[in-house]
């Protein structure tokens, strides 16, 4: 028994390990350069950008589109790494009460359990969220409570598109569709 953990202990701390790797990895260092100028929106058509020697002037427009584009790739990354950290922090609590040599067999087993119970879940939200992201720019899934609540990247979303998206949660989360809330982002 004591193999087993040591052995649960160890690929926990791996996977762990290469959980904050991706995090340190996709998180951006947003610090600028002291000499950098600070551009306000009133400014923004005054900028000129250039790629592959074109030269065309910059609209408030397309500054405030981009800007928003932005924060929408920053609301998922984001989430994503806290879901990547609620599922490491979790998996360490269970990951304690398994490893703890005066835990009784009940909380060892029960431990385990929801571990696995964990683990599970975190595999069918992955594979859905994998499935929307053949459709759209990126997605989420939050469970709250009973709740699951679905938040897809696009600029809009027909009725059409959110019953697709209800379709494929209540199929392979096995829930029924009342209990689905589908959103979009930008």
């Amino acid at each position: 028994m004591k193999f087993n953990r040591q052995k649960i202990w160890f690929f926990s701390m791996v996977g762990l390990m290469a959980v904050l790797s991706a995090y340190y990895l996709l998180s951006e260092d947003v610090q600028q350069p002291i000499d950098a100028p600070q551009v306000s929106a009133e400014q923004a058509t005054d900028q000129v950008e250039v790629s592959a020697g074109e030269v065309r002037e910059v609209t408030d427009e397309e500054v405030i589109k981009q800007l928003q584009q932005q924060g929408g790739e920053d609301y998922f990354t984001s989430y994503h790494l806290k879901q990547r950290e609620q599922l490491a922090r979790e998996t360490e609590k269970y990951m304690k009460i398994i490893t703890d040599p005066e835990a009784s067999t009940q909380a060892v087993s029960s431990a385990m359990t929801a571990m696995q119970q964990l683990e599970d879940r975190s595999e069918q939200t992955t594979e859905v969220q994998e499935k929307l992201q053949q459709h759209f720019a990126d997605a989420v899934i939050e469970q709250e409570n009973e709740r699951w609540k679905v938040t897809v990247q696009a600029a809009e979303l027909n009725k059409e598109q959110a019953v697709h998206i209800v379709q494929i949660v209540t199929e392979e989360l096995k829930i029924a569709p009342e209990r689905v809330a589908v959103q979009y982002r930008q």
